[in-house]
């Protein structure tokens, strides 16, 4: 999960989140993997069907696929500069720690 991005980092913790450069790089490398991870399952998942059909998870998918697209879009916005730092942070951080919905 996108959580370990975060480890020993809060929205409060202004001296530790001050610059917002590692923030954009640590989305950018996320974001990637995330998009790497849901080709890859959805590749596993067709094969599977052809061979022996195996349940990957359709819940799993969506929810990587879900992420990813968070990822890309706070990352647009923190590009293009549309929320303030500290909003941004809070964002980031509420989808960092968000629980999906089938595992609750």
């Amino acid at each position: 999960m996108p959580a370990r991005a975060f480890e020993g980092w809060s929205p409060s913790d202004e001296e530790d989140s001050s610059d917002e450069g590692d923030l954009v790089g640590v989305l950018e490398s996320y974001t990637r993997e995330l998009g790497v991870l849901c080709g890859g399952l959805e590749q596993q998942q067709l094969q599977d069907e052809d061979e022996n059909p195996v349940e990957v998870g359709a819940d799993t998918l969506a929810s990587l696929e879900e992420m990813a697209g968070e990822c890309a879009t706070l990352l647009a916005c923190l590009e293009a500069g549309e929320h303030s730092f500290e909003e941004a942070d809070e964002e980031a951080y509420d989808l960092a720690t968000e629980v999906p919905a089938h595992v609750r």
